[in-house]
């Protein structure tokens, strides 16, 4: 399991409860053991169901979310994810200890994931479900345009935890944002546990 952040979930609950006026839906009709399903429910070729049962797990509030609240857990998660590895990032190049061009390219990409992300947590309170989908492929995109700065340089990544981190983080918010979409969400419940992926019928 790759270690990615370090979070106590007093953000995390701060951030659900300056939200739970203007939207209620986030904690109604909670669903028992509605991590382990929805896990299980997103994997395929990328997410996986270790790292997200571990990593919404990590966040106590998770127990008492909806399907909506934990995309906004992972969403949060990956903001989270891209302010630490910003300022791994400018410590880097500060060590000129790697190189100095992909690490510039990723501080780009980090920076505009952050902000993609902002935005999809607004969007996602708004249900424009199309626009987040847009925005976390493209956080995606930018994790892995990372990782590939340094396989084209010919150099060993120092941020391959990071990408990683957040390009599952992003995913699982993805996978979420895609079932609250297709209105999967006010399926039976047995629909979220029969592990195939959101792209599978």
């Amino acid at each position: 399991m790759h270690q990615c952040f370090s979070l106590s979930s007093s953000s995390l609950l701060l951030f659900f409860f300056l939200n739970l006026q203007q939207n209620p839906y986030l904690i109604n009709a909670v669903v028992p053991n509605l991590v382990d399903k929805t896990c299980k429910k997103c994997i395929n070729l990328t997410v996986c169901y270790d790292f997200c049962l571990t990593s919404l797990q990590a966040v106590p509030i998770s127990n008492y979310s909806n399907l909506p609240g934990l995309a906004l857990i992972a969403m949060e998660l990956a903001i989270k994810n891209c302010t630490n590895t910003i300022s791994t990032i400018k410590k880097l190049i500060r060590s000129k200890s790697f190189d100095l061009q992909s690490l510039e390219d990723c501080l780009e990409l980090y920076s505009d994931a952050s902000i993609a992300l902002e935005d999809s947590i607004r969007g996602f309170l708004s249900e424009h479900y199309e626009s987040v989908i847009r925005w976390l492929r493209g956080t995606m995109v930018a994790a892995t345009a990372c990782e590939e700065r340094f396989l084209v340089a010919g150099n060993t990544s120092p941020l391959i935890t990071e990408n990683y981190c957040l390009f599952q983080l992003t995913d699982i918010a993805n996978c979420i944002t895609m079932l609250l979409s297709r209105g999967l969400m006010s399926k039976p419940v047995s629909t979220l546990s029969d592990g195939r992926g959101v792209g599978e019928t």
